[in-house]
C-alpha cells in the first residue's frame, strides 16, 4: 500500500480547511440587497406653466426617473399607475378647473398604493377641486403671504431627513398660503412634517388605503429659481424617495 507523505498530508489539512472556511464565510456573510435607487423611482410631474422647470431639474440630476406631463388642467388621469410618485403643480394658471372623473382617478391612484404631492394654490382653490380635496391632509386657513418664512421641522420622518430643525427662506418670491390640518380629511395619521412661523401646517402628509397624500403649501416660482435654496430642494428630493419606500 501506498502512503501519503507529510509534506502531501499537510497539503491537503490546509486546503480542506480553507474549503471549510471559505463555506461558513459565505452563510454567516450573505450579500446585502441593494436599497432602492433613484432611477427606480417614476415621477410624474403636471405642470403649471413655470415651476415645473426647476421642479424637473432638480429631481433629473438626483437620478430620478422624471416625466413632465401636461398641464394639470389638461390632464385625463390615464396610465398614471406606473408611477410612484405625482406631483400636482399649480403655483402658475391655478384658476382652472379638471374634471370630477379625473379627480377621481388621482383619488383612486392613492388609494391603491400611490403617492400625491399637491402644493398651493390647490387648497386655495378647493371649489375647484371637491373630490380630491376629500383626501388632502391639510385645508386653506383664510389667508395667504409672500417673502421671508421660517421652517420648524415637527418630527422625525423620511421627508425631514437631512434637514436642520429649523432654517429661514428669505425671498420676496416665496409665497404661500396659511393652512391647517385638514380634520375632515378621509386620509388618516395626519401628520404635519414642517411648520412655517406664519402659514401653519406648511408641509403635511395623511394616508388613504394604501397611498399617501401630501401637501405643501408654497406656490412656487414664477419667474426665477431663488425660492429652491437648498432645504427646499431636499424637501422635494426626500419626498421622492419617499414615494419609492
Amino acid at each position: 500500500m501506498k502512503t501519503i507523505g507529510k509534506q502531501t498530508f499537510y497539503i491537503l489539512i490546509v486546503a480542506t480547511g480553507l474549503l471549510l472556511t471559505t463555506g461558513c464565510s459565505e452563510e454567516k456573510n450573505p450579500a446585502e440587497p441593494e436599497g432602492i435607487k433613484n432611477s427606480d423611482i417614476k415621477v410624474l410631474i403636471l405642470k403649471d406653466g413655470g415651476t415645473e422647470d426647476t421642479v424637473y431639474s432638480v429631481l433629473f440630476k438626483a437620478g430620478f426617473d422624471v416625466t413632465v406631463g401636461e398641464f394639470f388642467y389638461n390632464f385625463d388621469g390615464r396610465f398614471i399607475d406606473g408611477y410612484n410618485l405625482v406631483i400636482f403643480l399649480n403655483g402658475v394658471n391655478y384658476n382652472n378647473d379638471i374634471s370630477d372623473s379625473v379627480q377621481q382617478r388621482l383619488k383612486n391612484y392613492v388609494r391603491d398604493g400611490g403617492t400625491l404631492l399637491t402644493t398651493e394654490w390647490m387648497t386655495f382653490s378647493t371649489y375647484y377641486y371637491q373630490t380630491l380635496r376629500e383626501i388632502l391632509p391639510s385645508m386653506f386657513n383664510g389667508a395667504y403671504d409672500y417673502g421671508t418664512e421660517t421652517y420648524t421641522k415637527e418630527v422625525n420622518h423620511p421627508i425631514t431627513e437631512g434637514l436642520p430643525a429649523s432654517f429661514n427662506i428669505s425671498n420676496e418670491d416665496w409665497s404661500y398660503s396659511f393652512t391647517a390640518l385638514y380634520n375632515n380629511s378621509l386620509s388618516g395619521n395626519l401628520t404635519v412634517l414642517f411648520s412655517g412661523d406664519k402659514s401653519g401646517a406648511a408641509l403635511t402628509i395623511g394616508t388613504f388605503n394604501l397611498g399617501k397624500s401630501i401637501h405643501w403649501n408654497m406656490a412656487g416660482a414664477y419667474s426665477n429659481n431663488t425660492i429652491w435654496t437648498s432645504e427646499v430642494k431636499q424637501i422635494l428630493l426626500n419626498i421622492a424617495k419617499y414615494s419609492g419606500m
